[in-house]
């Protein structure tokens, strides 16, 4: 089975992400999780406070603070909404990179241009539109690359 993946995130440190935003579609059924900040804003370098302000205002929308989902538990999500089985397809390689690695096999990636244009978020946890909604994005990815 066919499966697109994307997550949206912010950077913690210059090696390490914490997921924001994960949503997975097959093309029948979408899965959409929103997770909470590994710790609180004060605790986060302020290099990393501006880069997660200019992300939410200028990319996903998504404030540090929204979710509902425990960020530890998204390789567990993963691993357990993917099938070893599965074709997975990831736009971009930061991305790419990402799942190969909470998945621990690999994935088909799709080239990063050209960028996903901005759509109408799916989901309420946006504070702006358009946006990159991970959730839209799936839908876009899935139509656009992988049914041509």
């Amino acid at each position: 089975m066919v499966v697109v993946v994307d997550v949206q995130s912010f950077k913690t440190s210059k090696k390490c992400f914490s997921p924001k935003e994960l949503a997975i579609y097959n093309g029948k059924q979408m899965a959409h999780f929103v997770f909470k900040p590994p710790f609180p804003w004060s605790s986060l370098d302020n290099e990393f406070q501006r880069q997660a302000n200019w992300v939410t205002h200028n990319h996903h929308g998504i404030k540090w603070e929204s979710g509902h989902t425990p960020s530890h538990l998204f390789p567990l999500i993963l691993r357990h909404l993917i099938s070893p089985s599965d074709h997975v397809y990831v736009k971009g390689k930061e991305k790419a990179d990402i799942i190969r690695k909470a998945l621990s096999r690999d994935v088909i990636e799709v080239e990063e241009e050209p960028a996903l244009p901005s759509l109408e978020p799916n989901c309420y946890y946006h504070i702006r539109s358009p946006c990159h909604c991970a959730l839209s994005n799936v839908y876009y990815i899935y139509n656009t690359y992988v049914m041509q």
